[in-house]
């Protein structure tokens, strides 16, 4: 409906702003994966890390006769600053994406003005048309930020089911310690 609102108010110069829009989807999925890329990483690290405690704690008495805690959060704190170094690079691309939502419309916008004034001279943006388009513009945003949320959301959370699949998938044991 906000489109054909945009078509009224502006005419065919709104589809410069869709490409606009639309370009800017490749662009999210390169970060997004780059994001995927880092978060197996990061997985990979949290998983040496969770090994590590989870021996120490089973075998605590063997790890406080021999004086082993120092060892044991030495070796934990190395595998976490890579882990945090990998989150930060996470985060950076998750804030990049963040970029994109919040610059595409206002690049669209701006595209979608230009085009409007130089295609034709009879064509001046008037007080009332600039707030309209502004206020679709922004109408539109919401969904468009929303959805390039729901991408790096949706890349967490499948991430997440395949690790979740591969640990059921694990063969059990049967061994007790007692």
């Amino acid at each position: 409906i906000v489109t054909i609102l945009l078509w009224v108010v502006m005419g065919p110069e709104l589809i410069v702003g869709v490409v606009v829009l639309i370009g800017f989807v490749p662009i999210v999925k390169k970060i997004v994966s780059k994001m995927l890329m880092v978060r197996k990483q990061r997985a990979v690290l949290t998983d040496e890390r969770i090994n590590i405690l989870t021996a120490m704690l089973q075998g605590i008495r063997v790890t406080k006769l021999n004086h082993y805690e120092r060892q044991a959060l030495e070796r934990v704190a190395a595998v976490r600053r890579k882990e945090i170094k990998l989150l930060r690079r996470e985060l950076a691309c998750w804030g990049w994406t963040m970029v994109a939502a919040v610059c595409s419309p206002l690049l669209a916008t701006a595209v979608s003005f230009s085009f409007y004034v130089m295609i034709r001279e009879d064509h001046i943006i008037t007080p009332s048309s600039a707030f309209t388009v502004l206020l679709l513009f922004s109408i539109l945003r919401f969904p468009i930020n929303m959805g390039a949320r729901l991408v790096g959301k949706l890349a967490q959370a499948l991430d997440s089911a395949k690790r979740i699949s591969e640990f059921l998938k694990r063969e059990t044991t049967t061994d007790t310690m007692f």
